[in-house]
């Protein structure tokens, strides 16, 4: 899994690309074992024009006769629909389910790979509409899960943080609540001025094909670009509840923009949950606060132990 966080320590492109072979290589020998914890699936996806494929996690002892509620889970850059099951997230819910601290709930982990959770300016990719126009409604009727939007809730971690954020926006009919762990949450500003990490990743990254010629004409970028905006002024997003987590150890740019886009929600009076954490960019320090994040989209706030 990699992020931003390493990026502002290389002083030259050259020195960055090595960086990057070298830990991709290292990240790629080291990955742990899959446990088979989850179900995994493929499907043909009309929106995308290709087999995808995703995982779904159940909670312990479900049967088919069960009605529960889906959570869908965005990963980050370089991970994928088996990260879920290789750092064994099912396998450290299992017990608050067991004990009732936590209800019981289906996770859906869709493949997205490292395309930002778009459905893309250029429309090359449909990765929004993979997830909820082909893949949720064949899961909903798969594991026989709870209507939407009441029902459905979405999590993203790091760059899935990013699409959590947008889904709820563009699917105000499908969540009912939406979750960022670790995210990136910047303001048109921050877009349009970025930070020198920000400068490196963006050079990497096709952003007009993605996002459209954003950085033309600041009048002309539009508003669902800038989640500081979307969230206080659209009125579609006012029902959707909203959770920030972030954690003491992650970059500089992560941790400013969390506290910024949360300082920006109460002064403007919109209400959210947030959590600080005492961890970095990782799944062990991740485990917890999906937990979390699941307690906040099901309405329970049992106290972690």
């Amino acid at each position: 899994m990699i992020w931003i966080t390493i990026l502002p320590f290389y002083k030259s492109i050259h020195i960055f690309i090595l960086a990057i072979v070298a830990v991709l290589t290292s990240a790629c020998s080291s990955l742990p074992e899959l446990t088979n914890r989850n179900e995994f699936g493929a499907m043909y996806s009309p929106s995308e024009g290709a087999t995808m494929d995703y995982s779904v996690y159940l909670p312990p002892g479900w049967t088919a006769d069960e009605t529960l509620p889906l959570v869908v889970l965005l990963h980050g850059y370089g991970d994928n629909h088996e990260s879920f099951d290789r750092y064994q997230v099912g396998q450290f819910l299992d017990p608050y389910i067991k004990s009732g601290k936590l209800p019981r709930v289906i996770i859906l982990n869709p493949l997205g790979g490292n395309m930002f959770w778009e459905n893309w300016y250029d429309d090359s990719h449909k990765l929004r509409d993979w997830v909820v126009r082909d893949l949720m409604p064949e899961v909903a009727s798969k594991y026989n899960t709870l209507p939407c939007p009441e029902h459905c809730h979405v999590t993203g971690i790091s760059m899935g943080a990013h699409g959590a954020l947008r889904f709820a926006y563009h699917e105000p009919d499908t969540f009912s609540s939406a979750a960022s762990i670790s995210g990136l949450i910047l303001s048109r500003e921050k877009v349009l001025n970025p930070s020198l990490g920000r400068r490196i990743l963006f050079s990497f990254v096709p952003t007009e094909r993605i996002w459209g010629p954003i950085y033309e004409d600041y009048s002309d970028m539009p508003e669902d670009i800038d989640p500081f905006v979307a969230w206080i002024h659209d009125e579609r997003l006012k029902q959707t509840r909203l959770m920030l987590t972030w954690g003491s150890e992650e970059s500089k740019d992560i941790q400013a923009t969390n506290v910024s886009f949360h300082d920006h929600l109460k002064q403007n009076q919109r209400p959210h949950e947030y959590q600080t954490f005492a961890g970095g960019h990782n799944w062990n320090d991740w485990k917890p606060h999906i937990l979390a994040t699941l307690k906040f989209h099901l309405k329970r706030d049992d106290k972690l132990e």
